[in-house]
């Protein structure tokens, strides 16, 4: 009888080990190789042609050929406020002792421009580019004193350029308007913003050609929107943050299509956080950062299927796809050391 009442037991313990053996095997196999990384935090993670570049808190730049990854990365310190480098060897620099101005040069710096400034009042607040390289978005934040108005300037640099041209200035309510996430289509014709307007999440379409906000819309599901990215095409813009989704609108209306939802029911609306997001260089796949968890969530971008989740990292901010959308890496701010290459579940290469 003894027997008999073990085996039930013994039948349900072999099961466990199996499912967790299933699960540690599933989680080793998408492993595609690991990459010597800087050992501080991960300010910045991007692909940009077939360059992988990453950027850490104590300005050291890493970057390696995604056809070649087995091959030592370039690597140069480059003391900055906000530092954002190009795939043709170019970069992006607004100096420590100089927030308030831009300057285009190489890695070496040792081919300066001559700085760019739009004022002393207006300083440097995010830089961004496609992932063909071709187009870079800059945001500047201007010192607005015991003013009750908070100025946004957005600027672009095309191809060919060394100096940003302006595109608009926005005037919002100075304690009312957080600006977290600028970042420019692939064509160069559209700018998204993200942040919080009034306490919510806030996301804003502009036109550069005409200058003009296309639409702007504040998201009651959402606390704060952190991140936000464009599809290949610029058809659709992601956006995610505080809150329970991921949401995707049409770029030139501004209705929402749909909205991916990772919320855990046992947490408050307040404990939940997207983030990091990006959409494959093919357009058929949307991932994001998931905190509690630091877990990568990955969607089918046309039907809005789950295809899968994968381990993320500590401290959880960024994350970016190869240029052939089979792999992906994630970074941390509190995580150095290794970048793990994994590849996609759900096939985003097809």
């Amino acid at each position: 009888m003894k027997n008999k009442k073990k085996s039930p037991m013994m039948f349900a313990l072999c099961f466990a080990v199996i499912v967790i053996l299933m699960f540690i095997a599933n989680y080793r196999s998408t492993l595609v190789q690991e990459l010597d990384a800087p050992n501080e935090g991960i300010e910045k993670l991007y692909t940009v042609g077939n360059s992988l570049i990453a950027i850490s808190d104590s300005d050291d730049v890493y970057i390696w050929d995604w056809k070649e990854l087995d091959s030592e990365p370039i690597i140069q310190t480059v003391p900055s406020e906000k530092l954002l480098c190009l795939d043709s060897g170019k970069i992006i620099i607004a100096p420590s002792n100089k927030p308030a101005t831009v300057t285009v040069t190489n890695l070496k710096q040792s081919n300066k421009n001559k700085p760019f400034s739009f004022g002393y009042n207006w300083l440097c607040k995010h830089l961004s580019v496609t992932r063909n390289g071709q187009w870079v978005a800059l945001a500047f934040i201007g010192k607005t004193g015991s003013s009750s108005t908070k100025r946004i300037r957005l600027a672009i640099l095309g191809p060919g350029s060394e100096y940003p041209k302006e595109v608009l200035t926005l005037n919002y309510q100075k304690d009312a308007t957080v600006l977290n996430e600028t970042v420019i289509s692939e064509d160069g014709l559209f700018i998204a913003v993200a942040g919080m307007k009034n306490n919510v999440g806030w996301v804003g379409i502009i036109d550069v050609e005409k200058k003009t906000m296309l639409w702007e819309k504040q998201i009651e599901t959402a606390n704060d929107l952190t991140d936000v990215a464009f599809s290949p095409n610029a058809e659709f813009v992601y956006a995610a943050g505080e809150g329970t989704a991921l949401y995707c609108f049409e770029t030139i209306s501004g209705n929402e299509v749909q909205q991916f939802m990772t919320k855990d029911k046992s947490l408050a609306f307040n404990e939940h956080r997207l983030t990091c997001l990006e959409v494959s260089p093919n357009g058929s796949i949307v991932a994001a950062g998931v905190n509690p968890g630091n877990a990568i969530h990955f969607w089918d971008t046309a039907t809005g299927k789950h295809l899968g989740m994968d381990s993320g990292c500590r401290g959880l901010n960024n994350l970016t796809f190869s240029p052939d959308s089979s792999m992906y890496v994630v970074a941390g701010r509190n995580y150095g050391g290794t970048f793990k290459v994994r590849r996609v579940p759900g096939g985003a290469s097809q």
